[in-house]
């Protein structure tokens, strides 16, 4: 910090006195001992100025002067005034000093002072301890540089703490997406695992009900999430149509992957469609939808209805001239796919003449 320093020294009638030396001290907060910092002269009108580099603020509020005029010597602190010049510079005016000295009796003459310094006599050196004149005029010194350096303080420590609410709100946001992706990643996983479990089924043999529940179940849980996402649409209706050999008394279904479709004849694959309807709420769920039951053998199709909640009337008829429908298998049926009944309806669906 740099620190200009300025004053008038007068004697007690209130005359200049010039070629007076003027000593600053300032105390050492520490040792509490006074230590010299910059030393200046007065001129003609008794004026003396002086600039102290590297000042620190503490010593700001323990400021005295030594003055030495002649053979007379005192020590003052004053009432200084102080002006904070930003956070690098100070103002120090000790305004009139005044020397209990008499100008006609005391001050030495020009040849007096001339001889004196031509002697070549060294200074005397500066007593390092000295009582604090006014109290007074340090503690106002001490409360200006003090409040400027609490205001510092004061906005450094708000600057810290919403660094701190910064990091605080960032670090829950973090917790929040870790727990997330966690969340996704195990819905992955299930989904992997559902898909994998359908392709299997869809590359071997299967119950109908399993593959029905499987398929059922990814569509809900595909509902569902657009629903925990706000996305403001839902799943329509969803049909799966398979081609499939019917075993076990139409409880069974095999389907071949590509390389076996040479090696089945002609005309032993039947065509199968399931269907899914969305639900909204339980009035929704008092209508059902009528599943497709061709190429399902009686068994199998009165799996699917009741399943779908319906009740099933078969029905037999002579299908030989349709190449396309196998022994057993149902080719008609009233209502059609796709129709909405009440749940517990009847559905009458023909079946091919063993």
């Amino acid at each position: 910090m740099l620190m200009m320093i300025r004053g008038q020294v007068v004697s007690r009638d209130d005359r200049p006195v010039p070629r007076a030396t003027v000593v600053l001290e300032a105390r050492d907060r520490r040792s509490r001992r006074f230590m010299a910092i910059g030393q200046a002269s007065t001129n003609a009108d008794g004026v003396f100025g002086m600039q102290v580099e590297d000042v620190d603020r503490n010593q700001v509020s323990g400021l005295r002067l030594r003055i030495r005029a002649g053979d007379h010597q005192e020590t003052l602190s004053g009432d200084p005034d102080v002006e904070m010049e930003g956070r690098s510079g100070i103002n120090v005016d000790f305004g009139k000093v005044t020397l209990e000295i008499d100008r006609d009796r005391d001050e030495p003459d020009a040849d007096d002072a001339t001889d004196s310094e031509d002697s070549g006599e060294a200074e005397p050196d500066i007593d390092p301890v000295f009582e604090q004149v006014e109290r007074l005029s340090a503690d106002r010194i001490r409360e200006l540089v003090d409040d400027s350096y609490m205001q510092d303080v004061v906005k450094l420590h708000h600057d810290l703490r919403l660094r701190e609410d910064e990091i605080t709100s960032l670090r829950d946001r973090l917790k929040e997406t870790e727990q997330e992706r966690d969340l996704r990643r195990d819905e992955l996983e299930q989904v992997r695992n559902e898909s994998k479990t359908l392709r299997d089924q869809l590359d071997g043999e299967v119950e109908v009900e399993s593959l029905y529940a499987n398929v059922g179940r990814q569509l809900q849980q595909a509902s569902r999430h657009l629903r925990d996402d706000g996305i403001p649409y839902r799943l329509g209706k969803v049909s799966l149509k398979v081609k499939a050999l019917v075993g076990n008394g139409g409880n069974r279904l095999f389907m071949p992957n590509l390389a076996d479709f040479p090696r089945v004849a002609e005309g032993a694959l039947a065509d199968m469609t399931f269907e899914f309807h969305p639900t909204e709420d339980a009035a929704a769920d008092a209508a059902v939808a009528v599943p497709d039951f061709s190429g399902l053998t009686e068994t199998a199709a009165r799996r699917l209805a009741q399943a779908a909640g319906l009740r099933l009337e078969p029905a037999h008829e002579d299908a030989r001239e349709r190449r396309d429908v196998g022994a057993g298998q149902a080719f008609k049926q009233t209502p059609s796919k796709g129709a909405s009944v009440p749940r517990d309806s009847t559905v009458l669906v023909v079946f091919a003449q063993v």
